[in-house]
């Protein structure tokens, strides 16, 4: 016969162990979801970041649009069609074009930079994940 002093220790014992493995499961949950938040962090960083670059191509298009856009209104501008009256004719502004074209000549320098930091956040991603 099983005396009820060994049952109330087994009990005892399973209660402790079942506590123990729930707070190793409890730890491991912790540990997984730093590691999600972690890793949604990282990820989130690259999406904004691969935005900026796709904002900038998108820039940089535009701005060659627009600047030869404004050149094919120098014509106008220096025949005095815009002003409807050769009289009134002022010096053309180039200033924006001027301002485009130094936009566009400086765009590759400033992509890499924007194209370094995407391969930088990936790379941090691909090393955590690694890690993990």
């Amino acid at each position: 016969m099983v005396s009820i002093q060994k049952l109330n220790g087994n009990v005892e014992r399973f209660k402790r162990e079942t506590e123990q493995k729930k707070s190793e499961l409890d730890q491991q949950l912790e540990k997984a979801t730093r590691i999600q938040q972690r890793r949604d962090q990282l990820t989130s960083e690259i999406e904004v970041l691969t935005d900026e670059l796709f904002y900038a191509d998108t820039q940089f298009e535009s701005f060659k649009a627009r600047c030869l856009q404004l050149y094919g209104t120098m014509v106008e501008m220096w025949s005095g069609q815009t002003r409807g009256q050769l009289a009134e004719r002022s010096v053309p502004d180039y200033a924006g074009i001027v301002v485009l074209e130094k936009a566009i000549a400086d765009f590759p320098r400033v992509r890499s930079i924007l194209e370094a930091r995407v391969t930088e956040a990936e790379k941090r991603l691909h090393d955590f994940e690694q890690a993990s």
